[in-house]
């Protein structure tokens, strides 16, 4: 199984956007990205994520979670062994271990522009400068086993 991805599903809950992508890889996979954001989350606006890691993802190695910006609309992210990324750039990375299953949450707040690259920071809050388009990966060492990733952006 390659990596692949359910796309978006968007609702709207108790006044709140709800967005959900699951993305599944199997065995060897390094990298488990989603499509650039849907275009019902205002990217102009704060938001939270949340990732839900199905498992222990590898066996003795970390998990993180990225969130890359696209600057043209043919912006994307491909998965597997390596990560691709067209038109975009890193933006920010957790150093929060993702690895070992359970849930994690970041805030994520518009910045102004010129502020530095945001890396290697730990959970909780992230300023990033505005990009017209985002997209998250899950970032790790190769997968021990066929596992799942449930990423949820709540605005």
């Amino acid at each position: 199984m390659a990596v692949t991805n359910s796309g978006w599903s968007v609702k709207t809950l108790n006044k709140r956007v709800v967005a959900v992508c699951r993305v599944s890889a199997d065995t060897s996979d390094t990298d488990l990205p989603t499509p650039k954001f849907p275009p019902e989350i205002d990217l102009a606006k704060p938001f939270n994520v949340i990732i839900n890691v199905s498992k222990d993802m590898t066996a003795a190695s970390s998990g993180y979670m990225d969130v890359h910006g696209g600057y043209a609309s043919d912006f994307s992210l491909t998965g597997g062994t390596s990560l691709t990324t067209v038109s975009g750039v890193e933006m920010f990375a957790t150093t929060t271990d993702l690895d070992a299953g359970g849930v994690f949450s970041l805030r994520v707040i518009p910045g102004p522009t010129g502020v530095a690259q945001v890396t290697t920071m730990p959970g909780g809050l992230a300023v990033i400068p505005p990009m017209p388009y985002l997209a998250l990966n899950y970032d790790s060492a190769a997968l021990q086993d066929a596992a799942y990733v449930d990423f949820i952006v709540v605005q």
